[in-house]
Formats: C-alpha cells, sequence, structure tokens
C-alpha cells in the first residue's frame, strides 16, 4: 500500500519534481488510492506508480503513471521487465501509461523497445481575459436545453466511436451506448455546462460540454454535425465557451487532444492560443 504521506513528505523525492509534476501527482492521488496502487523509484530517473484499474467498459486495465527526473530518460528496459514479469497474469490486460513531463515541455517521450505508442496528450489553458469573437453570420450560440439531449446525447456517441476507431479498438455499439447512458444521463446537471451552436432558423450544428468544479472546467467534448463541419463552428463554439466560463468564474480548463497527424505541429499550434501539455498518455500496442 503507498505511503503517500511519507512520500510527499520526502524532500529527496519531492526536490527532483517540480511544481508542475507535484500538482499533477496530488490530483491524481485519489485515483492511485481506489487502483491500490504501488510505487517505486526508478534508479533515480522516475517516480513510477503501479495501478490497475477497470475500464468503463468493464476491462481491465493497467496504468502506470511516470514522474520523470530529466528531461531525457531511458526506462525502456524497466517496462519490458516489467511486463515480461507480469505476463502470466496481465497478457490479457490493456496498458496504459501517463507521462508528466517536468515542465511544459511540447516534446514527447518515446518508448520503442517496450510497445508504447503515444495516444492523446492531455492540455491546459489559463482563462485571464475575454476573447474577441469575430461575428458568424447565420448562427448562434446558447446555453443547452432539454430539447437538444437527443442531439447531444447522438454527437457524443459518435465521438467516442471515431476516438475508439483511431485506437484501431475493437468495440460494441451496445456497451458504448450503455455507457453513454450511465455517464451522460441525466445530461443537464449543475456541474455540466454545455453550449450549443444552431443556425438562425433553429437547425442544431454542435455542442461544446464542459464539467466544471468550482474555479476548474474539465472540456468533455465539442462536436459539429457532419453537414456543419468546416464553417469555423468549433473555434466559434470554443472561444464563445471560454468567454461563458471565464464570466462565472472559471481560471482554468483542461482538454484532450488525440494523436492524429503531426503530434508536434499539433500541440505547437495549441500553445499559440494558451494551451500547455501537462501530460502524456501513452498505450501499449499488442505484442510489443
Amino acid at each position: 500500500m503507498i505511503k503517500l504521506s511519507s512520500l510527499l513528505n520526502s524532500n529527496e523525492t519531492i526536490n527532483k519534481l517540480s511544481k508542475l509534476q507535484i500538482d499533477k501527482l496530488k490530483e491524481n492521488l485519489n485515483f492511485i488510492f481506489d487502483c491500490n496502487g504501488d510505487y517505486q523509484n526508478y534508479n533515480n530517473e522516475a517516480l513510477l506508480f503501479l495501478c490497475e484499474n477497470e475500464s468503463p467498459f468493464n476491462e481491465i486495465e493497467n496504468y502506470i503513471f511516470l514522474f520523470p527526473f530529466k528531461k531525457t530518460l531511458d526506462i525502456d528496459n524497466f517496462l519490458c521487465l516489467f511486463h515480461k514479469k507480469s505476463s502470466k497474469n496481465h497478457n490479457k490486460y490493456k496498458n496504459f501509461m501517463e507521462v508528466f513531463p517536468l515542465r511544459n515541455e511540447i516534446y514527447p517521450f518515446t518508448f520503442k523497445a517496450s510497445g508504447y505508442v503515444l495516444l492523446m496528450v492531455y492540455i491546459e489553458k489559463y482563462l485571464n481575459e475575454y476573447h474577441t469573437i469575430p461575428e458568424l453570420k447565420g448562427y448562434t450560440v446558447r446555453m443547452a436545453e432539454e430539447k437538444d439531449i437527443i442531439n447531444i446525447l447522438e454527437c457524443l456517441k459518435m465521438a467516442y466511436l471515431n476516438g475508439l476507431k483511431l485506437q484501431n479498438e475493437e468495440y460494441s455499439i451496445k456497451k458504448l451506448e450503455n455507457h453513454i447512458i450511465d455517464n451522460f444521463q441525466p445530461l443537464l446537471t449543475e456541474e455540466r455546462v454545455i453550449f450549443v451552436c444552431e443556425t438562425n432558423e433553429g437547425v442544431f450544428c454542435g455542442h461544446a460540454l464542459y464539467e466544471v468544479n468550482s474555479s476548474k472546467a474539465e472540456h468533455i467534448d465539442t462536436y459539429t454535425v457532419k453537414q456543419f463541419e468546416g464553417k469555423g463552428l468549433a473555434k466559434f463554439l470554443s472561444l464563445y465557451s471560454e468567454n461563458e466560463l471565464f464570466n462565472i468564474g472559471v481560471s482554468v480548463v483542461k482538454a484532450t487532444i488525440k494523436t492524429e497527424g503531426n503530434i508536434i505541429k499539433l500541440i505547437d499550434s495549441f500553445s499559440k492560443t494558451g494551451w500547455n501539455p501537462t501530460s502524456y498518455i501513452y498505450k501499449k500496442q499488442k505484442g510489443g
């Protein structure tokens, strides 16, 4: 069992972590506790937490939290040995790893020997001013209402499907629909802030969904209906949403970006609008 209190009070370990890493470690303590995670200091190069988690689709996952003490890291050998040692019990499990860099580095680590490939990146943005939003003729944005629920749930299902396809995952439509129902119904709650974009004639075009906790918000999904893609609605929704979140006292927004195309170029483009990477999610390939 983790002695997290002693870990966090250990000057030797804490001095090797950056403030960003310490903040992220504290944010994930509840998850680590729930998973009965164990930790180890790897070769004075990184702090690792090894957890076992049940996914939203009732599948067992191995989850590694990795906090490197330096920018460059050779931990492939450890990962290979870890999986070799655990293969009798864990070879049928999915294996994920979240890496928390020392600072907001834009370049991700690579893990060739152990078979971990980059899946997505967590990013974070501080809200400290209002955006000037250009007029988008023919469209308006408003808060979600009861009449929007069916459209929003369908968009959420399509977003999840696209994500699973990107990961080359096998999926069951029924399991996916049950997951959406379990996690998003009731949809309109005090914790959720949902903005809907529609035409001036009232045709639903898309939505932006956030979960808000005090001064922090997590971006869950922004989705544009296919027939309205390419019109700048996603950017319009994002700018409008950030203004409204700032207006109700939100100072930090978190989001994820999936690794389509050139990830470094993608992260760099987000950084130009105030977003910074805070962690990288990797998935172990089968046979890796």
